[in-house]
């Protein structure tokens, strides 16, 4: 890690920070006991052809010893703003960058097969008949390994603002606006280098969806706030903003290529609204109540 802040005046401020992380793979990827299977699959075989084959072929699953921890790097620049002639204002802007080369995945057959330049020593072939020697065919799939392997790549990045404006205290009391504001202009993820990057801004699915990562990534997201406190008493009002966004059972798109459509081309956006009022007995919060509201 390393991090940088300049403050050339009270006013402004400039920060910078680098930082690469590692995510610990769960102990069930790693410990997991092998599990071989034999089954018959039809998958298209471009060593044979390219048409579809049908084979009744091994398949290994479980942990891996092999699986080690996940790497990213991540990058952060950003401007801090405190005006002097606006006490209790703070803003922030930050502009953001995340690379993994490594994550992990569990190939699907097809995928395996279409790729197995990238999977070396995981898929075991048959001898050839002499006539598909002749095409020069390989022999058909007898075996595929199909544990995680580090090979899908993300490259993210984004805005973020922040807002904080503490008001004068009044007879009424004290008032706090708050505001925040996150953008994603670039989340892709690669399977492999020989395959075109998958745009997945405003896609929320799980790891099983066309074989791509989960994620869940909606852009732009804002949140607000008006908190109110006096005396005792204290309030906020908040609102949160999640734009439209596709998943599972949405239109099909190359992001999502098995979607079913139920749903049209996207989820509508939607507004969540906050209201919670609270009154405090000698520093202890002593009652509070709230109520929230979901527009779509």
């Amino acid at each position: 890690l390393a991090a940088l802040k300049v403050a050339p005046t009270s006013s402004w401020a400039l920060r910078g920070t680098v930082s690469q992380g590692y995510v610990t793979p769960e102990s069930a990827l790693v410990q997991s006991p092998t599990v071989e299977t034999t089954t018959t699959a039809g998958m298209r075989d471009p060593q044979r052809g390219g048409g579809t084959q049908i084979y009744s072929l091994k398949t290994i699953r479980g942990g891996s010893r092999a699986v080690r921890a996940e790497t990213s790097q991540s990058r952060v620049f950003g401007v801090l703003l405190t005006p002097v002639g606006a006490p209790g204002l703070f803003m922030s802007v930050d502009a953001w960058s995340i690379t993994m080369k490594d994550r992990l995945r569990a190939p699907t057959l097809q995928e395996m097969v279409d790729h197995a330049e990238f999977f070396p020593g995981k898929i075991e072939r048959g001898l050839p008949q002499s006539w598909e020697s002749l095409l020069g065919w390989a022999g058909p799939v007898t075996s595929v390994d199909l544990r995680p392997v580090h090979v899908t790549r993300l490259r993210a990045e984004g805005v973020d603002m922040a807002l904080r404006y503490r008001l004068r205290p009044t007879r009424a009391g004290v008032f706090t606006l708050n505001g925040q504001l996150e953008i994603v202009n670039r989340y892709d993820e690669q399977f492999l280098p020989s395959t075109l990057a998958i745009d997945k801004v405003d896609v929320v699915a799980d790891a099983s969806s066309g074989g791509l990562m989960e994620s869940a990534v909606v852009s732009p997201r804002t949140r607000a706030s008006l908190a109110w406190q006096r005396e005792a008493w204290s309030a906020s009002i908040g609102a949160t903003y999640t734009p439209r966004y596709r998943t599972e059972s949405t239109t099909p798109t190359a992001a999502l290529p098995g979607a079913t459509g139920l749903d049209g081309d996207t989820i509508g956006s939607s507004t969540r609204w906050d209201l919670q009022v609270g009154y405090s007995i000698e520093g202890r919060r002593g009652s509070e109540g709230g109520w929230r509201h979901l527009l779509s």
